[in-house]
């Protein structure tokens, strides 16, 4: 492709990256402000909150739990949108195989892994405490599984880049 269909490509890109950190901010800032209404009783607020968000005949523990957990998830999303946003740049501008561009792809993994574990744990710990059986779709954790690895080869690349790199400019 040529460059300026490339750049185009990661124009647009770098657009739909402000959008979601933009979506996941809000989201974030939902979430928090839900905490505090859980934990700060608002006057009448609290009982709409209790009875359009959260199932009145769930525990309180499973309030707070979903809540955290809803919380970790959207700020590790607010997280991999910042990252992507910053490695586009970097490759709007041409800048490739930069310790930068290797840190925002290891966070990305790592932001993954975390997202990856947290889902598992919040599946089986609504499982105990709604006492169901456990109904995990492993097609599910195979595909983030999956996608980690992914995100861990390019790493690997990216890696290997930096490195020819270093030491190309230490030959310059």
């Amino acid at each position: 492709m040529s460059k300026k269909v490339n750049s185009v490509l990661l124009s647009v890109l770098e657009i739909v990256t402000y959008v979601f950190s933009a979506i996941f901010a809000i989201a974030t800032g939902a979430l928090l402000f839900a905490g505090l209404e859980m934990v700060f009783d608002f006057g009448s607020f609290h009982t709409e909150l209790l009875e359009d968000v959260l199932d009145k005949s769930s525990s309180t523990v499973a309030d707070v739990f979903s809540l955290i957990t809803a919380f970790l998830i959207v700020v590790g999303f607010l997280g991999v949108s910042i990252f992507v946003r910053r490695i586009v740049r970097n490759l709007k501008h041409e800048i490739y195989f930069t310790a930068d561009n290797l840190k925002n792809i290891r966070w990305i993994m790592w932001d993954t892994a975390a997202f990856f574990f947290l889902d598992l744990l919040a599946k089986i710990l609504f499982n105990i405490i709604h006492q169901k059986s456990m109904n995990i779709s492993w097609t599910e954790l195979f595909v983030v599984a999956l996608v980690f690895l992914v995100i861990y080869v390019i790493y690997l690349v990216f890696k290997r880049g930096v490195e020819l790199q270093e030491d190309s400019d230490s030959l310059i």
